[in-house]
């Protein structure tokens, strides 16, 4: 399976303490856009290629995500659309069990970093 830079690099934040200090801090006190645009910089110094919009979006799907799991459901008007997931996992046919198997698991493991930006 192949996973997209930005969640390889969500992935690899979730493992890495370093990694979650060095996030912590470019992120802390910036607004959603500054932050993104910061964890963008901060992935392509450790060599994954991805844009704030990225960031931005696999911030949102991922939140989604963790809500579903943790039982807190969702509400009328937040369904993500197929463009939205597209962007995060590479296209709508990037898709398959896998790779939606592998969001899940990660949005509950990265959910703690995605609320502090």
């Amino acid at each position: 399976m192949k996973v997209p830079p930005i969640l390889a690099f969500l992935q690899e934040l979730v493992d890495d303490r370093e990694l979650q200090a060095e996030f912590a801090r470019e992120v802390m006190g910036k607004e959603p856009t500054q932050a993104a645009a910061a964890v963008s910089g901060l992935g392509a110094r450790r060599g994954y290629s991805f844009t704030a919009e990225d960031a931005l979006m696999a911030r949102r799907v991922l939140q989604d995500l963790a809500a579903r799991t943790s039982g807190g459901g969702q509400t009328e008007g937040d369904e993500l659309g197929e463009q939205e997931l597209g962007i995060v996992v590479g296209g709508a046919a990037a898709l398959t069990p896998a790779v939606a198997l592998h969001m899940a698991r990660l949005a509950t493991d990265a959910s703690r970093y995605l609320t502090s930006w």
